[in-house]
């Protein structure tokens, strides 16, 4: 079979109109007009120009009759937790939601629509467990910091993620009475994907051992609430927060070499009589 030739030709107005309807969530005519006139990898490499911010931290201008003042800039306050903010949640996460379209919508870039892709797949729930809107801003943050990045990476950042953790009930794991719930999830969806059932409890790429397994193993991450540790690889304020103990997995199952991968040291091989 003969590779696919690199197109050198200009687009022209109808795949034009195919790549932006795509890669974007609106365009103008102009914009049309001028990306009609470039070759595909013209248009590529502008559709991926790291995008403007035009507005850039959400503000909540609203006065709280419980303290008088408005919140400002509340995910940046210096000196604050988000337990400083008890107030209008709701509210500010839907200014959040506004701020992230609002950029979106601004520009014509490959990378909002990734992030919208990612937020499909990594679902959280903006008003349905999530948790404090700062957690809803640092996991937007953090698909915006990998939407051009490593899948696989964000899978495991994404395990660290407050409102992840939150919305996916990580928060109420424990090893003594495992929730699946996350372990389920980052199977099925995060990782290697469920296959066709061929026995009992087996989906082909994994089996509900391996995710009752794999439960107990994400019982040892906690969140942290008052956003104070630094992520070292994005320089993010979120949760990072490290398993509690070493985990000892039997070799035999296939969450094994999966956690090894993602967690590293922290997984230990189990011996025969484990």
């Amino acid at each position: 079979m003969s590779s696919l030739q690199a197109s050198t030709s200009i687009l022209g107005v109808r795949k034009a109109k195919h790549l932006l309807r795509r890669s974007c969530f609106q365009y103008s005519k102009a914009v049309l007009e001028q990306f009609a006139l470039l070759t595909p990898e013209q248009a590529l490499a502008q559709l991926t120009v790291e995008p403007t911010v035009f507005w850039e931290d959400p503000y909540d201008m609203k006065v709280n009759v419980q303290t008088g003042v408005s919140d400002d800039f509340w995910i940046h306050t210096p000196n604050t937790v988000p337990s400083d903010f008890p107030y209008g949640q709701f509210r500010k996460r839907g200014i959040l939601s506004g701020w992230w379209w609002y950029n979106a919508y601004k520009q014509n870039n490959l990378k909002h629509k990734l992030i919208f892709f990612l937020h499909t797949t990594f679902t959280v729930s903006k008003d349905n467990g999530v948790g404090k809107s700062s957690y809803f801003y640092d996991y937007l943050k953090l698909l915006d910091f990998y939407a051009f990045g490593n899948i696989k990476t964000l899978a495991k950042k994404i395990s660290y993620d407050n409102g992840m953790l939150n919305y996916l009930d990580n928060t109420t794991n424990n090893k003594n009475n495992p929730n699946e719930n996350y372990a389920r999830e980052f199977l099925e969806l995060f990782t290697i994907l469920k296959g066709p059932q061929i026995g009992e409890g087996n989906y082909t790429n994994y089996t509900e051992t391996d995710i009752q397994t794999t439960a107990k193993v994400f019982s040892g991450i906690k969140m942290k609430p008052n956003r104070d540790v630094i992520d070292p690889d994005t320089e993010f304020r979120w949760v990072m927060q490290k398993l509690l103990n070493t985990i000892r997995i039997p070799k035999h199952l296939v969450v094994h070499l999966i956690l090894k991968q993602f967690l590293g040291s922290l997984v230990k091989q189990a011996s025969n009589k484990n």
